[in-house]
């Protein structure tokens, strides 16, 4: 039992919002954003508590876009509290119009906070006008030996204000059954200004957003997340997110609602 529980890590949902070094400087040094979050997740039937706070710097570089953040976090089981922090990059580049390549690598500390190693590659091919389909790969490694590696595959529709996006995953699991995911987003630019909403729905194992599952080898769950990007002037924006997941595995159903708040500076 308690392996298990200690194999309950990651958890929310969310979305990249997290972020970055010190603000004056970065700007010298060529960073177009700096973003700065703080997250917390609440599980039902006594799981404990998850907190996370981090910073981000995005940099463009030509058909280049760098991404490169660090967090730090916390995971209370009640009986016993773990401490991790994980660093994070991404690499946007644009090969041709119709072609482009993302490339995530996640490294943290071995705890039951963060997942322990990642690393992802997608390509992006436009097929027609508005119409962006993706695929590629993903290896991770969790706390407590648990690895997975799989594929993902999925498009992205663009028209007007709104993008929809649709990502499917499957995984093979070194412990238990192989997973599979789907995620659904959803986002509106308001009709003027900076500001959007935006919302995800989940359904099984989730694993292409890792942070969604409390304990990887879960693959019933559901999820539903949103969040507002407001924007306060002076290229200052405020973040908010709010969501819930369901869990349902082979011992007991429980949930989870999580939380986030963050600012961000656009040059």
């Amino acid at each position: 039992m308690q392996k298990h529980l200690q194999m309950r890590a990651i958890a929310r949902r969310a979305l990249p919002i997290a972020l970055s070094v010190l603000a004056v400087p970065a700007a010298h040094a060529g960073v177009d954003k700096l973003s700065v979050q703080s997250d917390y997740v609440d599980y039902s039937d006594g799981h404990g508590l998850r907190r996370v706070s981090g910073v981000e710097a995005t940099a463009k570089l030509g058909d280049t876009t760098v991404v490169l953040g660090a967090m730090a976090g916390s995971r209370d089981y009640g009986a016993e509290k773990h401490h991790g922090s994980r660093f994070t990059s991404l690499v946007y580049h644009d090969w041709t119009k119709r072609l482009s390549t993302r490339t995530a690598i996640t490294a943290s500390t071995n705890s039951p906070v963060f997942v322990r190693r990642e690393l992802q590659h997608d390509f992006n091919i436009k097929l027609v006008r508005n119409v962006v389909m993706t695929l590629g790969g993903k290896h991770s490694e969790y706390f407590g030996g648990v690895r997975s590696t799989g594929w993902i595959a999925g498009g992205a529709w663009y028209t007007g204000r709104m993008i929809a996006t649709y990502r499917f995953g499957q995984f093979d699991m070194t412990e238990g059954d192989d997973s599979t995911g789907h995620l659904l987003s959803m986002r509106l630019k308001d009709r003027s200004g900076d500001g959007l909403s935006q919302l995800w729905l989940g359904k099984g194992a989730s694993l292409e957003t890792a942070d969604t599952l409390s304990d990887p080898r879960e693959n019933r769950s559901r999820s539903v997340a949103v969040r507002r990007v407001q924007p306060l002037g002076g290229g200052l924006s405020l973040n908010l997110t709010l969501g819930k997941t369901l869990y349902d595995n082979d011992v007991a159903k429980h949930h989870a609602i999580s939380s986030g708040i963050g600012l961000a500076y656009d040059w």
